[in-house]
């Protein structure tokens, strides 16, 4: 039955002819793939969503997902007693058949209809295969019109108020939404090159004035490739192709006309398109665009040079001027486009994105992080290396970052967790490109930057202010645990528990990794986990010398100091770089599972091997340099 209803059929007296052919299967499998995309994008809902929201919006995806493709995807013409109409799906509308002067008749490929103003509407008979040709045919006879068949040359019907049998336009198929379309393209090729910034890498900066050059330079061709129209009024041929200055020519003064097949490769592909090109005097017409079968009314524009004895000769076009711009065109935008795939964007990513995929303009800079970045207050005399391996604020850093090192087989005694001095500066420098995006000693500076004055802690100060979840969870810890709070006490905190207190569960670790560090630490609860973060990134940037002795030394002391008046312990420093890493990750996955499990068993290892005990003294020590 379903398939019936893709062929031709009566309804009652009305013959309803689908034009989609056989690509309602492929309308199907669109209609599959975007029901799918619009349930996956439901349950990615944020979490600030509660239960009635998220289900309210995935109801809202799918009716208007089918209210689309009921209204609008369905083609079919509806040939009544008196009338021809085109449905798109439920939405119907009848072709005034009256306000047209001319037809024209391919029986195997269209009917084709002009008014007086040279606008046209056009039946396509290729899905039907021409078989209901007639039965248009008879209802279109009923109508004062010229109808011109341009295989036989003969009029199936002659209207004595037109004498012109050939009277239409030329011009490309969606003219309008292509030259749009194109502008859209070149400037999100702009956009992306100026979201990209300024970058000091001089292979980066080629790559970019490059690709912007090749498309401002190609800008016009791509636009105006789409603006050819050709007007025919009897023998006057009005030529528009903006910005060249548009041509009036009479039909006599074309001396030759060639049509043939051009060849074209795509992906392997070999295939062909057929194509006009004028010769006036001795000269072949330039536009921006060859005359081809995807303007509309080719084939009628191919028989009207027929008719006025232009022979039409076949070229293969091999040395036409135009296909070696064409070449150069493609091959320089698709070398710009994929300098723009390979160059722009990842510089793009690093600059909005890169360790922060929150927007900074929407978060509150830490009013306090300024005194991170000020000359220490102890720093006088400059300190040596050796002095500071030996210092109290080195022996700090390193108590902080011996997370690290439990994790991953290091040294808990320096900072960073590792003897970076014993590791290739190679190694370390793609380390940092492929985990913070730095390539370079600008980028280092950009990224703790950031790091200081916003981190996670910025977004953490924002979710557990606004956030729905959220304030349900910490309610709800609050409730069942009081302030009794620890690591072993939130792995109670499960997304069953959440099921149990009314807690949306998408994003679940965000809104656990939140909750649990407020629970524990209040407002700036994600402090630690940024602070011990810098640490890390600081050591690691000295260690390849992106950032200099003065600033790592500086960076390290603040960062010591600052720890050490906002928490009691190493291991409360530790269990907020949980929770922060935690609510970093936002969700349930297995990699997640063994990110925080690595970071439990961690924790549980220095608790055992008493090493918390042996670095407590540390902690209460006054922050020095030597």
């Amino acid at each position: 039955m379903f398939k019936k209803y893709h062929l031709p059929h009566y309804k009652d007296d009305d013959l309803i002819l689908p034009a989609d052919g056989d690509f309602y299967k492929v309308y199907l499998f669109i209609i599959g793939i975007i029901l799918l995309f619009g349930i996956l994008i439901s349950f990615a809902v944020d979490a600030t969503e509660d239960k009635i929201t998220y289900f309210r919006n995935l109801a809202i995806i799918i009716i208007s997902i089918v209210l689309i493709i009921v209204l609008l995807l369905k083609k079919s013409y509806v040939i009544t007693t008196d009338s021809i109409y085109v449905k798109h799906g439920i939405l119907k509308s009848k072709i005034n058949i009256d306000r047209y002067i001319n037809c024209y008749v391919d029986r195997y490929k269209f009917i084709t209809f002009i008014d007086s103003d040279l606008k046209d509407y056009t039946i396509d008979l290729d899905d039907i295969k021409g078989e209901y040709c007639d039965q248009f045919l008879n209802l279109i006879r009923q109508h004062d019109i010229n109808i011109f068949d341009i295989n036989t040359k003969k009029h199936i019907q002659r209207n004595n108020s037109c004498q012109d049998i050939y009277k239409f336009s030329v011009h490309k198929q969606c003219r309008t939404f292509l030259i749009l379309l194109n502008i859209v393209i070149i400037l999100f090729i702009f956009s992306l090159m100026f979201a990209a910034g300024i970058t000091t890498n001089l292979v980066n900066k080629f790559f970019i004035s490059g690709s912007f050059s090749m498309a401002l330079i190609f800008f016009p061709e791509l636009v105006f490739s789409n603006n050819l129209k050709i007007n025919v009024d009897g023998p006057q041929i009005t030529i528009s192709d903006f910005p060249i200055k548009t041509k009036n020519i009479n039909v006599s003064e074309i001396t030759k006309a060639y049509k043939g097949p051009t060849t074209y490769y795509s992906k392997g592909r070999k295939y062909t398109v057929d194509e006009i090109h004028l010769q006036i005097g001795q000269k072949l017409l330039y536009t921006h665009a060859p005359i081809d079968q995807y303007f509309r009314n080719y084939d009628i524009f191919a028989s009207y040079l027929r008719d006025n004895n232009i022979c039409l000769k076949y070229n293969d076009f091999s040395t036409d001027d135009r296909k070696k711009l064409n070449f150069f065109r493609n091959f320089f935008l698709g070398f710009a486009f994929f300098l723009v795939i390979f160059n722009v964007i990842p510089l793009v990513q690093k600059n909005i994105a890169g360790s922060f995929s929150y927007d900074l303009s929407d978060l509150e800079e830490d009013q306090n992080a300024d005194r991170l970045f000020s000359r220490f207050d102890h720093y006088d005399p400059e300190p040596s290396d050796s002095d500071f391996l030996n210092s109290s604020a080195y022996d700090f850093a390193a108590g902080v970052t011996s997370l690290y090192a439990y994790m991953e087989d290091g040294e808990a005694d320096e900072i960073g967790g590792h003897a970076l001095q014993f590791i290739n500066d190679d190694e370390i420098k793609d380390y940092l490109s492929s985990t913070w995006n730095i390539e370079s000693p600008e980028d280092a500076d950009t990224i703790i930057d950031k790091l200081l004055r916003y981190g996670q802690r910025a977004y953490f100060k924002k979710i557990v202010k606004e956030n729905k979840n959220v304030l349900k969870a910490v309610e709800a810890i609050k409730a069942d645990y009081g302030y009794h709070f620890d690591i072993e006490t939130s792995k109670e905190i499960t997304p069953e528990y959440f099921k149990e207190n009314g807690i949306h569960v998408s994003d679940f670790y965000a809104v656990k990794g939140a909750a649990c560090a407020y629970v524990r630490f209040g407002e700036n609860g994600l402090a630690a986990y940024d602070y011990e973060r810098a640490i890390h990134l600081i050591a690691l940037c000295y260690a390849c010398d992106y950032i200099s002795s003065d600033d790592y030394i500086n960076y390290i002391a603040n960062l010591d100091t600052t720890l050490q008046n906002q928490y009691k312990n190493f291991e409360d420093i530790h269990e907020c770089y949980y929770y922060g890493e935690m609510f970093r990750l936002k969700k349930d996955s297995s990699y997640t599972d063994e990110d925080l499990t690595k970071i439990e068993n961690a924790i549980d290892s220095m608790k055992d091997d008493g090493y918390y005990d042996t670095i407590d003294s540390i902690y209460s020590k006054t922050i020095k340099l030597k």
